[in-house]
Formats: structure tokens, C-alpha cells, sequence
């Protein structure tokens, strides 16, 4: 054999042996790879198993400790209904009272000798006691045969008087053996039934249910209690450390807690526990269940060396490929045994907990608060809960669905609106908030607030309906006196605005009554010249032929019956009842003061100097952007300022008005030297009625002020000490200037041709003056002495204007425009009256033009221009 074959053959072995041993250890390590996810699954396979088997032991078990309490609980309530222990509570006899209750709890109480099974044994009471009205116990007679609890009564000593509703709760008794032990006790009012009041109460108390589980060897089970775990048997206790420990996971978890891994006593447990008294006055109370996890633990590391020596002698004997091999094949089967196997177990604890599910909102429908209904597609009870019958009147639910076979007819007040209700549940899918009034048994009447949904077959036909119910006939009383008690309160608001109008009028009416005095003065002051020069014309004919002389008086006349005229319009000015005015409009205020000060001129000078003050004026004006606001209002704040700054003045003094520009507002200070203010006055002075002038004043002049001052978006500052003055500061923001830009108005047009007017007043004087300028204009003009005479002039020919004045005996003027415009429609009128500054046009719907007297020429040639454009 060559040597190149000898080298083939010892490469092909080799590369054999390469490929066997790559393959056995590829091999090796995937059968020791799936050898340990396999174990590793296992184990977390087992690890769920056992807790869900944990679990379910427990609420299985806690569900059947739930349905005793109940049956405990509805014992009790029915022992707290005994006539006769309710009667001998009444009457105050304790003998009396413990003799009846032996006998009405004789199949209640725990017998000695009597042979019972474990479950009735728990629904059996081992000792009772009672409580009167104000919480005190009544200690049974000598021959009571059950041992005295005393920790117990001195619980019940300090829990006051007994409760509206039963209360559970768990005290430490010691026992006749001389341990301490656990007992469940239920408190139960006993209610009067003519009444309804509490008149005591009577406790039972319970041996507490004990949990015996597939685990309770290894499980600890206990009633946690003061910071103390008590286990099933009365005779075990826990160590300090594992009650400490207990505490402080309750203390971090809250009232209940499932399937928690804690340490306790330096131990792992897997920690189960619930409250069994909630809303009670009694310590709370929990159920401990505690599973040991230390054999687990030991379990798993023992898994864990498994693990690595089934790994090494997989990697060993993969040098068996038959063993290899069958172990692939059969891991598939044993794999399928082991899933059939745990499907199984889910199954059983599927349905374990579909039961339990099914407990539990049987639980849920039967001690839900609210009322639960299902009503059939007709309209008729299918099933209801203790609730609805309690809601209802009804001693059971039973008995409301056999009484109330018509529930529209027979429950509800207005039948159509249990047909409405069901109606749009059944459109809508849902209805919520449905509020109806409904009858009870006993014939009254209550509100109900009602829930529904329709619920529907997998065809989409309507099953039944199923629903809530709330009685809300409080809530809807409370609601309904809410409404009574907020219309009150709208009428005495108005009649407060209304109150405050009047006062506010009043305060307006004062003002201006102190300045009636001197414009009094100042139209007599007027009048002089008029009167002089005409007097001295007319006595003295020759000055008429000096034309300068004459000329000169006559000036003289005209500009003293200007200054009459603007006399009598400070009152429009001072009070401006107009509706327009109380839009906001560019105001200037330097000008404003100006008025202001004019306007008060009486108060500060005239009336200050009759009583011997000089009042001194100094105004401080700069130039200031206009702001917005209502310049009546404005004006009537200054008025108010000027008026108490004089009136803090009576031997006299200066008084100081300044403006001035600060950003976006403007400035206005009102500053005098009078007696000032103390800081109480100074910080009440702004409130209504509050005021220091005794009878002369009424305390509203400074809360106007500052209410008009709000209501401008400003602010008003006060400054003021005794001996050193009072200055008011009032900041306004300025007007947008592109908010309010004036327009320019066009120019009165005089009339391009001779008109004819007839003029009507029932003053000669004024008659023949208008017909004077009326002519020296070129005008035709006919009189007319009132508005009848007015009329039967109109009637007798054509004129182009009529001019008329509007207080006349017989007819008014604008009764007489109103006749003429049923007449000629396009006629333009012209009203002259004394009262026009008092008045708006848009009073007079059937007058063109309303003018004041005295009316000048220029003004009055205009009122026949802007007259004449409405032709």
C-alpha cells in the first residue's frame, strides 16, 4: 500500500474522528442545554402551580368564613328584633332582660354536653351581654353561667353609645382554663319599633372561624390583633419578632394583601391576610394566613445541583448514542404526559375559581347598598336584591316581585315614565340618571335615581334589562330648598340694587341741592346787566343815537344772558340721565377738572366765604392722553372729592387738582389741607353709610367714588393723616386711540331758498323774537298761540317748516308734531323747549330737530339747516 493511501485513509479516519467528536460534543452540550430550560421550566411550572393552589385553598376558604359571618350577622340581627328583649330593655330589667334573652337564644348559645358538629359550632355564641342606651353594660344576674370577659366590658365601656348600624369585632377572653383566646363578638342595636330609635344593643360573642386547609400543617393561620398574631389553637402564640415583623408589612400593604413574599422571623413565607371588620369602632382585626417557603428554597437548590450533575453525566454518556437517542425520543412523550397532566389541574382550578367568581357577585348582588333589578323585555320584575326591597318597603325581595307584578302601575307615580325609561334604554343600549317618583308599601312617596342597559342576545334580540337604583328623595328636597332659598335671595338682591339706586339718587340730588345756592347767585348776578342796560335804554331814549354807546350795551346784555344760559346748563352737566352717556368715550381730563371746579365754584368760594373760610384753588394740569370712561360719572367723582375737601376745611385752606401721564394710565390727585383722617377712619371710609358728618351726611358720597372708579378698571389710593390733609389718588387707563377716533361733522347747510314757517308757542316774546330773526333771514312766518291754534293754522295752508315750543296749555308740542306727522309724514319739526337740556331726542320719535331755549341765531339757523335735510 502506497504511502499517499495510508495518509487518505488516516485523514479520513480522522477527519471521523474530528466529526464524531464535534457531534458528540455539539450533541453533549444541546442535550445538556434542553436539560436544564427543561428543569428550569419545571420549577417555574411547580412554583405557579403551588401558588395558585395557595391561592385557591385560601379563597375557598375564606369564602366559606365570609358566608358564616353572614349567617352569624343575620342571627344576630334577628336576636336584636326579640320582642321580648326589647321589651325588657324598655322597662330597665336586667333580670328580666337576661331571663328572656336565655330563652330566645337558647338555640344560639353554646351548650355544655350538647353534641354538635364543627360548622354549627362556630354559629354558636359562648357569652352575651347588653348595652343600654348610653353605651353602659348591663352585668347579667349572679346565676349567669358564661365567665365574665373583662377585657371585653372595658372595651365596650369606652366605645360610648351603641352604634346606628352592627359593629364586629375581635377581644382576647381568657378562657376557663386560664389561657387567653380570641372570640368574635357582634354588636347589634335593638330599635324601637314604634320609633325607630336605638335603645340599646345586645353582643354575642363567637368562637372565630378557624381555617383547616390541605396545608395547615405546614401553613400558620391566626387572627392578627393588636399588633399580636393569634394561631387557631387558643394555646399558641407567635414570637415578639414575628409580630413585629407583621406589623410592619400590614402597616406598608394596607387592609388586605394576596400572594406576598416576605420575611418574617428572618424566614421567607408567602404572606396572605385580609381586615375582618371594616368600618368598625372595634380594633381591627386581620386573617393571617402564612405559607413557609423554606423547603422551597432548599428544594430549588437542590434542583440546581441536579441541573449541573444531570448536565455532566449528559455531556459523558453522550458517547451512548442509543441512550442519546432514546432519550429524544422519549422526552416528547414524557413531555406530553406532564402537559396533560398539568392541563388537567388548571382545569379543576379554573372551575374552582369560576364558583368562587360566582359566590362572590352572588355575594356582591346580595349586599350591594344600591337596589339591582332585571326587568324582563315586558316591563316585569325578573329578580331583585335586598336593597331594591329595603328601597321599596318590602320585607324580601321575593315579596316585592310577587307584589309589584305591574311595575309601571304599581311602583312608579307616573306610569308613562317607567314606559319612557324603558323605552330609550332599550333605543339608546343605555340610560343613567333617570330620575322618577315611585310608591313604597307603605303608600309614601320617594325619588329614585335609575341606571339601565338593555342586554341582547348574540341575534341582537332584547334579553331583559338590568339596572341600579338610588334613592335620592333627600337629595332632590335639599336640592329643591336650594332653589326656594336662591330665588329668595335674587328678590332681596334686587331689592338691595334697587335700595342702593335710591340712595345713590339721593346722594346726587344732596350734591346738587348745595350747589343750587349759587347758581342761584350767579343768575341773579347775570340778570343785573340785562336788567341795567334795558332799564337805562328805555329811560333814556337819547343814548340810542350814540350807535358805539349802544352797541356797547348791547354786548354787554348778550354776553350776560350767555353766562344765564350756561347757568342753568351746569345742571345738565352735573346729572346726565341719558342712556348714551354710559358708554365709554374718549374723556379729556383737563378739561373735566376744569368743568369740575366751575361747577363746584359755589361750595368753594361763595358758600366758604359767607361763613368767613377762603378756600384757595390751585390747579396742576399737564397734558394728558384722553382716557376712557363715562364723563358724567367722572365728573360727579371730582364733585364728590371738592365737596368733602371743602368740608374738611371750615376755617378755610387750599385745595390742590392735579393730572398727569404715568405709562398706560393717567393721574388725577385731589389733595386739600384739611384736618385729615386717623388710620380707622382712613381704612373705613370707603364702605357704605360709614361716615363722620353725624346727620349731615349719609356715607355713600366716597363708596360711589370708588364704585365708579372700579367699574372704569381704575384704582383709588388714599392718603391722609390727622393735622395734615387728605389726597386722594385715582388712576385711569388711557383710551385706545384707535378704538374711538371723533369724525368730523358736516357743516350745517343754510336753506337755499325763503321758507314758510309757522313758529307755535304761547309766549308773545319768544313768538315775536323768532318771527323777528325768522324774517331778517328772508322767511315767511305765521303765529300761532298754542297747539290748537297751531293745528288749524296747518290745516288752513301749506308751510315748509313748523317750529313749535313743547309746554303749552291745551295740547303739548309734541302731541301737536305727532297729529302733524299722521298728516304730512315728511313735514319737518323743530322742538323748542326750556327743558332741553333735560332731554333726549330719541324721546320725541316724531320731531326732526329738538333745540334748547334760549336758542342763539347761529344755532338756530342750523336746526332749520339739519331740519330741512330730512325732506
Amino acid at each position: 500500500m502506497s504511502s499517499q493511501t495510508l495518509l487518505r485513509k488516516a485523514g479520513i479516519a480522522s477527519f471521523r474522528v474530528k466529526l464524531l467528536g464535534a457531534m458528540m460534543l455539539s450533541i453533549s452540550a444541546l442535550a445538556a442545554g434542553v436539560l436544564y430550560f427543561a428543569q428550569q421550566g419545571a420549577e417555574e411550572q411547580a412554583q405557579q402551580n403551588l401558588q395558585r393552589e395557595f391561592q385557591s385553598e385560601l379563597g375557598f376558604l375564606l369564602g366559606a368564613q365570609r358566608a358564616r359571618h353572614v349567617a352569624i350577622a343575620e342571627r344576630c340581627r334577628r336576636m336584636a328584633r326579640s320582642v321580648r328583649i326589647r321589651a325588657s330593655l324598655e322597662e330597665d330589667d336586667v333580670g328580666d332582660l337576661y331571663r328572656n334573652a336565655e330563652i330566645e337564644l337558647r338555640d344560639v348559645l353554646e351548650t355544655a354536653g350538647e353534641p354538635v358538629d364543627a360548622d354549627t359550632r362556630t354559629l354558636r355564641a359562648n357569652f352575651y351581654r347588653f348595652l343600654d342606651v348610653n353605651g353602659a353594660l348591663l352585668s347579667p344576674p349572679v346565676s349567669d353561667d358564661f365567665s365574665k370577659p373583662p377585657l371585653w366590658e372595658s372595651q365596650l365601656a369606652s366605645a360610648g353609645k351603641p352604634p346606628a348600624e352592627q359593629q364586629v369585632g375581635y377581644v382576647e377572653v381568657r378562657a376557663k382554663d386560664g389561657h387567653e383566646a380570641l372570640s368574635e363578638v357582634i354588636e347589634t342595636p335593638i330599635i324601637t319599633t314604634d320609633t325607630g330609635d336605638v335603645i340599646g344593643a345586645i353582643v354575642l360573642g363567637f368562637k372565630p372561624v378557624e381555617l383547616v386547609g390541605k396545608h395547615s400543617g405546614e401553613m400558620k393561620t391566626g387572627i392578627w390583633l393588636g399588633g399580636r398574631l393569634h394561631m387557631s389553637s387558643t394555646s399558641a402564640r407567635s414570637s415578639p419578632a414575628f409580630d413585629r415583623d407583621l406589623t410592619q408589612i400590614v402597616s406598608a400593604h394596607g387592609s388586605s394583601a394576596s400572594n406576598l413574599t416576605v420575611q418574617v422571623a428572618g424566614a421567607p413565607h408567602l404572606l396572605f391576610y385580609t381586615l375582618l371588620n371594616p368600618g368598625s369602632y372595634f380594633p381591627p382585626a386581620y386573617q393571617v394566613c402564612l405559607y413557609p417557603l423554606t423547603d422551597a428554597l432548599a428544594r430549588k437548590k437542590e434542583l440546581l445541583w441536579e441541573i449541573i450533575g444531570a448536565g455532566v453525566l449528559v455531556f459523558l454518556g453522550g458517547l451512548a448514542a442509543s441512550h442519546f437517542v432514546s432519550k429524544r425520543l422519549s422526552a416528547p412523550v414524557e413531555k406530553l404526559a406532564e402537559d396533560s397532566a398539568e392541563h388537567l389541574v388548571q382545569r379543576e382550578r379554573a372551575e374552582a375559581a369560576l364558583e368562587l367568581t360566582e359566590q362572590k357577585y352572588r355575594s356582591i348582588f346580595e349586599n350591594a347598598v344600591e337596589g339591582i333589578f332585571l326587568f324582563g323585555p315586558d316591563g316585569r320584575f325578573l329578580s331583585a336584591n335586598p336593597a331594591l326591597a329595603r328601597i321599596c318597603g318590602f320585607e324580601s325581595p321575593e315579596q316585592l316581585v310577587a307584589e309589584r307584578t305591574d311595575p309601571a302601575r304599581e311602583l312608579f307615580v307616573e306610569p308613562r315614565q317607567f314606559t319612557e325609561f324603558l323605552a330609550v334604554t332599550e333605543k339608546e343600549g343605555s340610560k343613567s340618571s333617570f330620575e322618577a317618583e315611585v310608591y313604597r308599601k307603605d303608600g309614601s312617596k320617594i325619588w329614585i335615581s335609575q341606571n339601565a342597559r338593555a342586554v341582547r342576545n348574540s341575534e341582537g334580540a332584547l334579553i331583559y334589562f338590568e339596572g341600579t337604583i338610588e334613592e335620592i328623595t333627600e337629595r332632590k328636597r335639599a336640592a329643591d330648598e336650594l332653589l326656594a332659598l336662591n330665588a329668595e335671595l335674587q328678590t332681596a338682591l334686587a331689592d338691595l340694587n334697587a335700595t342702593q339706586k335710591q340712595i345713590i339718587q339721593q346722594e346726587r340730588l344732596r350734591a346738587l341741592g348745595q350747589m343750587a345756592s349759587g347758581i342761584a347767585h350767579d343768575f341773579n348776578n347775570a340778570l343785573v346787566p340785562i336788567l341795567g342796560f334795558c332799564e337805562l335804554l328805555l329811560l333814556s331814549p337819547g343814548i340810542l343815537d350814540d350807535k358805539q354807546k349802544t352797541s356797547r350795551y348791547l354786548q354787554t346784555i348778550q354776553i350776560a344772558a350767555k353766562d344765564a344760559a350756561s347757568v342753568v346748563s351746569r345742571l345738565r352737566e352735573f346729572y346726565r340721565p341719558d342712556k348714551n352717556d354710559r358708554e365709554f368715550v374718549p374723556v379729556n381730563l383737563k378739561r373735566l377738572v376744569e368743568q369740575a371746579i366751575t361747577l363746584t365754584k359755589p361750595k368753594w368760594k361763595d358758600q366758604a366765604q359767607a361763613s368767613g373760610a377762603m378756600v384757595r384753588v390751585s390747579l396742576e394740569l399737564e397734558a394728558v392722553p384722553p382716557v376712557a370712561g363715562e364723563e358724567s360719572a367722572l365728573r360727579e367723582v371730582l364733585t364728590n372729592l371738592i365737596f368733602n375737601a371743602v368740608d374738611a376745611m371750615p376755617e378755610g385752606g387750599s385745595l390742590t387738582l392735579r393730572t398727569r401721564h404715568d405709562g398706560e394710565t393717567a393721574t388725577i390727585e385731589v389733595a386739600d389741607s384739611g384736618i385729615g383722617m386717623s388710620e380707622e377712619v382712613r381704612q373705613r371710609c370707603l364702605e357704605p353709610f360709614f361716615s363722620t358728618k353725624g346727620e349731615r351726611g349719609t356715607g355713600l358720597g366716597l363708596s360711589m367714588v370708588f364704585g365708579i372708579v372700579q367699574r372704569h378698571s381704575g384704582s383709588l389710593d388714599l392718603r391722609s393723616e390727622p393735622g395734615k390733609g387728605t389726597t386722594f389718588i385715582i388712576t385711569l387707563p388711557l383710551q385706545d386711540a384707535a378704538e374711538h377716533r371723533p369724525t368730523a361733522e358736516a357743516p350745517a347747510r343754510a336753506p337755499q331758498r325763503s321758507l314758510r314757517v309757522l313758529v307755535v308757542d304761547d309766549e308773545a316774546p319768544v313768538r315775536d323774537t323768532l318771527a323777528a330773526v325768522l324774517a331778517t333771514d328772508g322767511h315767511e312766518v305765521e303765529l300761532a298761540i298754542d297747539g290748537l291754534d297751531g293745528l288749524k293754522r296747518f290745516g288752513a295752508r301749506e308751510f315748509d317748516l313748523v317750529m313749535t315750543d313743547r309746554a303749552m296749555p291745551g295740547m303739548s308740542g309734541d302731541q301737536m308734531a305727532a297729529t302733524i306727522k299722521l298728516i304730512a309724514p315728511r313735514m319737518p319739526i323743530i322742538l323748542l323747549t326750556g327743558f332741553g337740556l333735560f332731554h333726549d331726542k330719541s324721546e320725541f320719535p316724531d320731531v326732526d330737530v329738538l333745540a334748547s331755549k334760549p336758542i342763539r341765531i347761529p344755532a338756530l339757523r342750523e336746526a332749520i339747516a339739519t331740519a330741512m335735510q330730512t325732506v
